[in-house]
Parts: structure tokens; C-alpha cells; sequence
């Protein structure tokens, strides 16, 4: 047959213009131009884009005015009220959309072929909860695939995970920014606690209001507001915010709790910080029918939410931190 039309052969026709198109495209044009302009035309907001990318505006319109230089079109029709595709940005989208849901499941297709646990992986948590229990969990990981190089970054500081090329970020509480994902590892919860002896000598308050007398020692995570607590009453699922104060606060909880063990005040710690205290009687529960909500999440960036690699650390961390970490019920 002379010619191979879309009624006998549509499949070679449809692969044949896709690949017109892939070869066509200047060498200046990147992948990154290609999925930044699918997300501005999926938004048709150039600050939507930037803000789920993490990026400035300013960027975003840099390089789509790029990407149309390149390509010698407009893609876009920009008024001050809104943005809209032109008709050869329709066309042109329409087609990168499926050239980059190609590529999408190329590099998956790749990943399921190979060992997923191999490669470079770079995690960030905070520095006690690191140490002490998400420390044990990576030298598993690596002792299980050989071909996995980890570096654990210890932070009291919130990371940026682009600029700091962060993989994963395991957190305590919720992920704010736009352009990331969040997986909840844990559930985990934060109890108020304090020394028999600084309880003898101030006294055991009954009720919330009372802790306004007392000296609280602040824990200030790197997520959080200083010295306001939201507590939770689990004989009602009631929600209190209560603003305390004390001499004595520390962004570092392994110090809140060595303060809180040398009988200086009353302090609201994570249960698996406080742990082998509330067992042995070192620390003990103030008002144990509250506690603040902590659970613990893995944060990554959105672009990676379906790398094989990162999906199977993931998975990983959370099958073994759940059941490494100790449970709230064990000190009601």
C-alpha cells in the first residue's frame, strides 16, 4: 500500500506526528519548558504555576516568553484580567500533554525494570527525631539494598527542598506549601508533662486555665508559633488554644525535656521523646486527658510524587517508624 492512512494504519500515523513533533522542537526547549507550560495552561495563571512550582512569577514568564520565542508563536493571550491559550498554544498543548505523559511512563517503565532501591537519596528531619528514631530506620533500609546512598540532614530549621535538594522531608504536623506532598507516615500525639518534684513543689493543676500559673517550658518546633499550645480534650474531641509562657524555651526538644526532668517546669513534648521517662516515673502526665495532635509526615516535592525510588523509601520508613514508635495509649 502507497499510503498509510489514518483508516488502516492510525496507530503509525499518531506515532509519526508525535515524533514530527519531538524532532521539530529547538534544542533550546527542555523538559522543564515543556511541563512549566502545561502547568500555566492547566491554571491559565502564570502566579498559580509559579506558586505550586515554588518559583517567582517573574521566572515563569521568562521562560514561557522563551518557549514562544523558540517556537516563533504566541502561546498565550495575556490581558490585565486574564490569561488564555492562543490557538497555537491549544495545538501545542494537546500534543505536549501526551509527549510528557510518554516520557512519564518511560521513566516509570525503567524504574519497574531495575532495582528501585538503589541510587541517591537525600532526607531531611528535625535533629531528636532523627537521631533517635529515624536513624535506625534508614541503616535498615541501606543494610536491605546495597546500591543506596543516604544523607541525613539534621535541621531544627524548616528546609526549602528544592533549594536545598531535599528528597524527602520527614516532619512533625502538616506540609503548608503549595508546591509539595505530603504522606502521613504516623500518627503521634504531643502530652504535657513535668517532674514529681517540680509538681510537689508548685502543685498539679486541674485545669487547663491553671497552666497560666505554672512556668511551661517552650518547644518551639521549627514549624511552629512560640509558646501557643492547641490542645485537644479526648473526652470530647474539643480543640482549646491557650497562650503560655515561661522562662525557659528551646527550638531543640531533647533540651525541653532534660529541663523538664530537672524539675524546672511543665512541658509539651512528643509522646516518643518522653517515652522511656513516662515509663520509668522520671516524668509525668499534667491533665493526661489532653494532647496536642503531631503527626508525622514525608514531604516531597511535587514533580517527584511518582519516582519509583522515592514512593518505595516512602513506603519503607513508614511500614518500620510505625511500628518502632511508641504508642499514645501506653500512658494514659
Amino acid at each position: 500500500m502507497k499510503v498509510l492512512g489514518d483508516i488502516k494504519y492510525p496507530h503509525i500515523l499518531y506515532e509519526k506526528n508525535r515524533m514530527s513533533l519531538l524532532k521539530s522542537l529547538p534544542k533550546q526547549i527542555s523538559l522543564w519548558h515543556l511541563n512549566l507550560f502545561l502547568l500555566v495552561a492547566k491554571w491559565l495563571s502564570f502566579n498559580r504555576a509559579a506558586q505550586e512550582l515554588g518559583i517567582s512569577p517573574g521566572y515563569v514568564t521568562k521562560c514561557i516568553h522563551s518557549l514562544e520565542k523558540a517556537l516563533d508563536t504566541k502561546l498565550f493571550v495575556r490581558t490585565t484580567r486574564q490569561v488564555m491559550l492562543s490557538k497555537s498554544g491549544e495545538f501545542f498543548f494537546i500534543k505536549v500533554k501526551e509527549i510528557l505523559g510518554d516520557v512519564e511512563d518511560a521513566i516509570l517503565g525503567i524504574n519497574a525494570l531495575q532495582d528501585v532501591a538503589s541510587g541517591n537519596l537525600r532526607i531531611s528531619c528535625n535533629a531528636y527525631f532523627g537521631q533517635h528514631h529515624l536513624a535506625p530506620v534508614l541503616s535498615l533500609m541501606e543494610r536491605q539494598s546495597p546500591g543506596l546512598n543516604i544523607w541525613l540532614d539534621l535541621t531544627n530549621q524548616q528546609n526549602d527542598l528544592i533549594a536545598d535538594d531535599i528528597d524527602i522531608d520527614i516532619r512533625i504536623g502538616s506540609a503548608k506549601e503549595p508546591h509539595l506532598v505530603a504522606y502521613k507516615i504516623a500518627s503521634s500525639f504531643r502530652v504535657l508533662c513535668a517532674s514529681p518534684l517540680y509538681l510537689k513543689r508548685q502543685g498539679t493543676p486541674q485545669e487547663l486555665d491553671e497552666l497560666n500559673n505554672h512556668n511551661c517550658i517552650l518547644y518551639r518546633p521549627r514549624e511552629e508559633s512560640m509558646g501557643l499550645w492547641r490542645l485537644t480534650d479526648s473526652r470530647n474531641a474539643s480543640e482549646s488554644k491557650l497562650k503560655v509562657k515561661g522562662s525557659l524555651s528551646s527550638s531543640h526538644s531533647d533540651v525541653v525535656k532534660t529541663w523538664a526532668v530537672k524539675n524546672h517546669g511543665i512541658a509539651l513534648l512528643p509522646v516518643w521523646s518522653v517515652a522511656s521517662e513516662l515509663a520509668s516515673g522520671v516524668l509525668v502526665r499534667v491533665l493526661p486527658q489532653y494532647q496536642q495532635s503531631a503527626d508525622i509526615i514525608a514531604v516531597i516535592k511535587n514533580q517527584e510524587k511518582k519516582t519509583q525510588l522515592i514512593r518505595t523509601c516512602v513506603d519503607f520508613i513508614k511500614t518500620h517508624l510505625q511500628a518502632s514508635l511508641p504508642q499514645m495509649n501506653s500512658y494514659d
